[in-house]
């Protein structure tokens, strides 16, 4: 048995100490005892995450694509607002300086999440 197993085993020991019981009323008698149940559950918690870890079944490879591809949407949104902001004319503002702007902001927008995400 994993180590990781033995607080739950422990629980359902703890169910059916009186003798075989319904799995139905499983949660009943496992909400009797909160207290040494969150325990446990804290404990099989832990367990998991340090076996996961162990045995590396979860990685973070994912984390640099999405970095890269952050990246790929902020450096040119954020050019795409400079250019756009550097030509922008106050008094006649042209539609191009202003899609320009507005396609860099959404670009570094979409960087920004991407971002938030990894």
């Amino acid at each position: 048995m994993a180590t990781f197993e033995r607080p739950v085993l422990d629980v359902v020991d703890d169910v059916l100490d009186g003798g075989p019981e319904r799995l139905s009323l499983f949660r009943e008698r496992i909400e009797g005892d909160r207290e040494a149940n969150s325990k446990r559950f804290t404990a099989f918690k832990d367990e998991v995450k340090a076996v996961i870890e162990e045995r590396r079944w979860f990685q973070s490879a994912g984390a640099l694509i999405l970095a890269a591809a952050a990246l790929l949407f902020f450096l040119p949104g954020a050019l795409l607002a400079f250019i756009g902001i550097e030509g922008f004319q106050a008094v006649a503002p042209r539609w191009r300086d202003v899609v320009v702007i507005a396609l860099g902001a959404c670009a570094c927008i979409n960087g920004a999440i991407l971002g938030g995400a990894t």
